[in-house]
């Protein structure tokens, strides 16, 4: 019934993943639906595993911060950000990577350090 698609969800009582009625686990197909003052905007989705909520806030932010369409959103690099958390909320040791599209400035990327 669940395929591979399911494979995050838990079957341990309190997981944040638990497969339950009206649970909203972590998931590997996250649509987004974006309302403004409590109307339908705009939907849309991003492809990316774990990258996804990820992809999604960079996606919001080229569109609500720097006014882009969406077809100018798809030309500005990427970020992301793994290895310190997974997707199921178990900790990894470390503060993980950053791993940056070309495209980014040189001054950008050696800003982003400092986060770090």
């Amino acid at each position: 019934m669940l395929q591979d698609r399911g494979e995050l969800f838990a079957l341990t009582p309190g997981h944040a993943n638990i497969y339950a009625a009206g649970k909203r686990p972590f998931h590997t197909i996250i649509p987004a639906f974006l309302l403004k003052d409590g109307e339908p905007l705009m939907s849309f989705g991003v492809m990316g595993g774990d990258m996804q909520p990820q992809g999604h806030v960079q996606v919001l932010t080229n569109i609500i911060d720097f006014g882009m369409g969406l077809q100018k959103r798809v030309t500005p690099p990427a970020a992301r950000h793994y290895g310190s958390t997974e997707p199921t909320g178990e900790a990894r040791e470390g503060v993980g990577t950053v791993t940056m599209e070309t495209g980014f400035t040189p001054e950008i990327r050696k800003s982003s350090r400092r986060w770090i």
